[in-house]
């Protein structure tokens, strides 16, 4: 039984990997070097692949940062799989229940979003205290 439990698990892994995967991504050949070394980014790594999901990568600076701030105070380097999990999927708790990265290009969600963020993060601790 404890089998077929893990391989049910294995497969709904797989299938959030193959999820998140589908978005657009970067390889690290493709990230500058500046870049990819930042705490605020999201690195996923699943046996030799290494990939960046591509909505990082903003010609607006404003957006770029406003990516790094979320992924900061969600702690993207700690579990990158969880966070880019959190970006991908859509959130109830939206105005609309978008994916948070749908409204990135909003300037006038920008606030929604960094609430939405750190209200993760203290759900998150409350359910651990």
């Amino acid at each position: 039984m404890y089998e077929k439990d893990l391989s049910q698990e294995q497969a709904v892994l797989q299938a959030a990997i193959d999820y998140i995967l589908s978005f657009p991504m970067q390889s690290p050949e493709e990230v500058p070097s500046e870049l990819a070394s930042r705490p605020g980014l999201i690195r996923l790594e699943f046996g030799p692949l290494v990939r960046y999901p591509a909505f990082q990568f903003r010609s607006d600076a404003r957006t770029q940062e406003l990516v790094e701030e979320i992924n900061r105070i969600l702690k993207a380097q700690d579990d990158p799989w969880a966070i880019a999990s959190w970006w991908f999927y859509p959130n109830r708790s939206t105005t609309d229940e978008a994916m948070p990265v749908e409204p990135l290009d909003n300037p006038s969600r920008h606030d929604e979003l960094i609430s939405l963020a750190q209200g993760e993060v203290a759900d998150d601790q409350s359910r651990w205290s």
